[in-house]
C-alpha cells in the first residue's frame, strides 16, 4: 500500500504513471487510463484505475506478469479481452484489453 504520507491523489497519479509505463514498455498501446473515484475501505483508501490497452496476446501476458511484481502492489480486479478486427490465418490477432486495477493507500 502507498503510505499515508502521500495524498490519495498523489498515489493515484503515481499508480497511473506506473501502469502506463509498464504497458508501453511491453509494447501495448494505451488507449485510455483513468483514476476512478476513491473509496474508503477500513484503514485504506481504495484507488481504482480503468485501463484500455491494445496489442498482441503475448504483450498483454507479459504486462500482466509484470503488474503482479509491482510495489506498492497493483491489484487486478477484472480483465476482458476482445479481438480487434477479423482474425487472419498465420497472423497473431491484435486484442483490446479492458482492465479494472486498484491500489491501496494507508489512511492517516
Amino acid at each position: 500500500a502507498y503510505p499515508a504520507a502521500q495524498t490519495a491523489t498523489e498515489a493515484g497519479n503515481d499508480a497511473q504513471q506506473r501502469v502506463r509505463n509498464l504497458l508501453v514498455q511491453h509494447g501495448l498501446n494505451v488507449a485510455s487510463l483513468q483514476v476512478q473515484p476513491i473509496r474508503e475501505e477500513g484503514p485504506f483508501d481504495h484507488i481504482p484505475l480503468a485501463v484500455r490497452a491494445e496489442g498482441p496476446l503475448s504483450a498483454i501476458q507479459a504486462a500482466l506478469a509484470s503488474l503482479a511484481a509491482q510495489q506498492p502492489a497493483i491489484g487486478i480486479q477484472s480483465l476482458s479481452l476482445q479481438t480487434l478486427g477479423p482474425a487472419r490465418p498465420g497472423v497473431a490477432p491484435q486484442l483490446t484489453a479492458q482492465l479494472s486495477l486498484s491500489v491501496l493507500r494507508e489512511r492517516p
